[in-house]
Formats: structure tokens, sequence, C-alpha cells
């Protein structure tokens, strides 16, 4: 049965509606092919700013779910990144899920009861008191099988967010799996090759089809609609990065493209069958694009400005922006504010994105859209916001702000041309003196940066934040007793506050200092839901 009827008149609407029709030829008024490829595409749900997402599958997943946590989303799958330091060391790919039945498995063991992680199959002990899980990368280090449970019992819990997610961004990755035989299921990734040799009847290569890969992705729609809210909607992509390797003994080209197209064609199916589900063409848009605008050397992984591109036009195409009546400007502008100052920087920046489209008709809102941009860690967006800040604005100010952007772009040498003048002409400007700090320690000229961090906190006597600068550049240089001092100085300053405890109680557990760590943290008084999580992931870490 054909996934798509049309009734003939509408066809011909179709062909002439939106201009999006006709291939596009480079002689056309806007070439949307290259040197990066732009489909069009057509919401049918919108992202609400700030609410809680739900990302899984491939790594182009990862790619897609650190542009939207910079957004201002609250991603809850980067908190494996908090949770789970001490166990995963630091591995943002350890919720990657390639293949369609992983993803599946995931979420049934985290949402069926019934059906939990059976640790007597899926562990393996490698050699004595030694296991692994295989469903994890094999690059993650054999341990004791309570740290492995411990482990596993992370990945489980966060999975299980998506019950309290209206969204989830599904990415599929490959039909190309390992099929585990005593265990029924199978793999995430390949096993190794000792437990191929040491179990040869046990694991075996399967190239799924059509149908089971469409079979796989109904049950993990039924799986969703059982456990999670009734308004749950699905935004379905297919990830562009190849196969490393076959071992189907094809060329890697065309079980590549195999596998593709599996898993295109699928995914068309199950939006057919679904009102709930959208696919966002981002597949498309790589594919299609210009190799060498689309993809790194390797050939096999995205140039981030192509993955800045898919996502940039994705929060365009579903975020709700509001309308004046619902969305108060100068109000979100004084929460953002407001939340910057007590280090909510993923809140300042939900409360500002649904006026991004505006940036051209407020200087102030443009510029505080780049310091806000820039706390988050975008500087391109910082840049773009700064172009409609006029010359004149702020005075001394508009040039810490474009001298900021360019330190976090990596120009801190155009940085340091721009302020150095700037301090002579406003000498008594603590921003200016803090920014060409921040800017010389970007350089590593340690004594510039030393000079003028104090020049700074001469300015500022009562403040913190110099003598944290003043650590950091100790520390950054292996002036350990200089740092222990300024970090004391931070935490002793009249405006100090608990962030400077937190962050001297980072330096210690670096150090491995855990006692003194554990002292400092227990002294902790959070006065932020911020510097709640951070205490907490801190006590993770000392133990």
């Amino acid at each position: 049965m054909p996934t798509t009827i049309i009734p003939g008149p509408q066809a011909v609407e179709n062909l002439k509606a939106d201009g999006l029709s006709e291939w596009p030829s480079r002689l056309a008024p806007e070439n949307r092919i290259e040197p990066l490829c732009k489909p069009g595409f057509k919401p049918n749900f919108h992202l609400e700013p700030g609410e809680k997402i739900f990302t899984i599958g491939s790594c182009f997943a990862r790619n897609i779910e650190k542009a939207l946590a910079t957004r201002g989303f609250d991603v809850v799958t980067r908190r494996i990144l908090s949770a789970g330091q001490t166990l995963f060391k630091h591995r943002a790919n350890i919720l990657n899920n390639y293949g369609v039945p992983s993803i599946l498995n995931e979420l049934t063991w985290a949402l069926d009861e019934a059906r939990p992680f059976d640790a007597a199959t899926n562990l393996f002990e490698i050699y004595p008191e030694r296991f692994v899980d295989i469903h994890l990368p094999a690059a993650i280090r054999p341990a004791s099988r309570d740290e492995v449970l411990e482990r596993r019992n992370v990945i489980t819990q966060i999975t299980g967010e998506v019950r309290n997610c209206r969204v989830v961004v599904m990415t599929l990755g490959l039909t190309e799996v390992w099929y585990d035989r005593h265990a029924g299921l199978y793999l995430n990734y390949s096993p190794r090759r000792a437990l191929v040799a040491k179990y040869p009847d046990r694991f075996e290569l399967h190239v799924l089809s059509y149908s089971e890969t469409l079979d796989y992705l109904r049950q993990i729609v039924a799986l969703l609609k059982r456990a999670c809210g009734a308004d749950q909607r699905i935004l379905l992509t297919v990830s562009p990065v190849p196969l490393t390797a076959t071992y189907t003994g094809r060329d890697v080209l065309v079980a590549n493209g195999l596998s593709k197209a599996v898993l295109r064609t699928a995914a068309d199916e199950i939006i057919a069958e679904n009102d709930h589900i959208d696919y966002f063409p981002s597949y498309e848009s790589i594919t299609l694009s210009s190799r060498d605008a689309a993809w790194e050397d390797d050939q096999r992984h995205v140039e981030q400005a192509a993955i800045d591109l898919n996502i940039s036009r994705m929060i365009e195409g579903y975020v709700r922006r509001g309308t004046p009546e619902d969305l108060d400007l100068e109000k979100h502008m004084t929460k953002a504010r407001a939340a910057l100052a007590e280090g909510g920087r993923k809140k300042a920046i939900r409360l500002l994105e649904p006026f991004a489209g505006q940036l051209d008709t407020s200087a102030d809102l443009a510029a505080l859209y780049a310091e806000v941009c820039l706390a988050v860690g975008r500087a391109d967006d910082a840049e773009a916001a700064l172009a409609h800040v006029p010359e004149g604005w702020g005075g001394w100010q508009r040039g810490v702000l474009q001298a900021r952007t360019l330190t976090a772009a990596g120009k801190a040498d155009e940085a340091l041309a721009m302020l150095t003048p700037l301090s002579e002409a406003e000498p008594e400007r603590a921003g200016i003196w803090q920014t060409l700090a921040e800017a010389e320690t970007a350089e590593e000229n340690w004594t510039d940066a030393l000079h003028a961090a104090k020049r700074w906190s001469t300015l500022v006597p009562t403040a913190g934040e110099p003598f944290r600068l003043i650590a950091e550049i100790h520390r950054a240089s292996g002036n350990m007793d200089q740092a222990d001092s300024a970090y004391r100085a931070a935490m002793e300053a009249e405006y100090g506050g608990q962030e400077f405890l937190m962050d001297n109680a980072e330096y210690l557990l670096e150090q491995k200092r855990f006692e003194e760590a554990r002292t400092c943290l227990n002294a902790a008084i959070p006065e932020t839901r911020w510097q709640e999580e951070r205490l907490q992931n801190l006590l993770l870490f000392a133990g």
C-alpha cells in the first residue's frame, strides 16, 4: 500500500505551492544545495523555549543534543556528563545507540518493569573480577561487577527521564548490527573479537531488512505511547554519518548506501502512520551538500558549520517565538540579567531565545543576547548579535563586549589590540581590566594577565571575582601556592559567594586533596538551583 495518496487536483497545487517542488538549478535565484544544502520542512508541532527534550540514537544525536542545550533547552540526556563523570571518564558518547534495536533495548530496560536489564546475559567477565557491559563501547575498560552495574543503572535512570519530556529527538544510525543468540538481543556495538573467538556460535552479524527495521520502529513508538504523556511528540532524523567499516565483505560505500536507504524509507513509513512524528531532513542536508563544505577530512564526521546550519534551521522552524501580546521583551531582559548574575546561563538564554529574530530592533537586546551567548559558549552567535549593536552604543562597553567575543572566538590577539588603548583611555573601568586579563590569559601571557587582574582587583577591592581569575592564572602557570592563596582570598572577599567556595573545592579535587575538598563542600550553602546542582556533582567526585 502507498505511504501517501494525494488527490490529483491537490497534487497539481502542491507542484506550484511553495517553490520547493522543482529541483533547484545553480542558475536559480537561490542555490539551495551548494555549498550547504537547505531542504525545506514543515513542522507539525512546536518546541517551547527552555522545555525538556530527550535525545536518543546515533552519534549525530549528540551533535543535536549539544546544540539544543547551548540554546537554552533542558536536554535531560546531557546530565550523563555530570552524573557519570567518575564512571564514564567524560565519554559523552556513552548514550549513543546506533541500531534501531538498540534504541528499543535501552527504552525497554528503562520503561518496562517486566523486562529489565539482565546482568546475567549482558555482562561478561573478561578476566577474573573484571567485567564489561557488551552494550557499551569497547573502549570502556573492564571494571568490577558493581561498578559496571552502577554505570548501567545511571544510564537506565537517565533514559527513564524520557517520561518527563514532551519532545523526543531520535536519530537513526545504521542497519548492520550484531546479534547475541544466547541473550536473544541485538548489540549496540561490535562484540570484542576475543568474545567472538571464545563463543563462535553465540554472535553473528545481521543486516536488517526494511520490514525488520520498521517493526522495531513500531515497537519503539508503541512503548513510548504506553509509558509517556499523550502529548509527546517525536522529531525523527537519519544520521548522515556513514559506517566506519563493514563486516559484510562489501565495499563500505555500498553497504552504507543500503543502510541509509533502509533507514530513510522506514522513517518515512513510520511518519505516515503517526501524526505525532515529524521528520527533519538533516540527512539530506549533509549528504547533498558540497563535500568540502560538509565533511571533515576523515569524510565521516560532519563539519561544525554544517551542524550549526541544521540546528539553527530546525530551531527557527520548531521553536514557538510568541507574539508581542504574550511576550514582554523588557520583562524577559530583566529576568535574563538576573539569571546571568546568579549563574543561571541556561535560564538566561531560554528567556532571550524567543527574541533572537528581533535583534535588529533593539541594540540593548542585541548586546544582552551577545553576552548570554558568550556565557553558554556560542561565540559565533554572539558575533552575529554584536553586528546589531552600533559602534556608539554604551561607549567603552561595546568595545569590551567585542573584545570578549573575539577572545571567545580564539582571536585574543585582536582583542588585545583593542583593549590596550581602551585601558589607557578609561583606566578606572574595572570591566576593561577584567577583559584584558582574560585575553592575556587566553594568550598565556601570564605576567601581563596577572598585572591586569591585580589592577582589576584594586578597582573592586571587595569582590571575589578578580581573585578567582588570579588563582586561575597562577594555576595555569604552575604556581600552586599562589593559587591556594588567591582562592582563599576569593572565598574571604566581602562579595565572595558560594561559587568561589565551589571553585576552590574543584581545584582541590583536581589536586587530589579530597579531604580538604570535602571540608570545603560541607561548608557550602547553595543560594540558587544552579549552585545546588553544581554542589551535588562535586560531592559525587569528592566521595
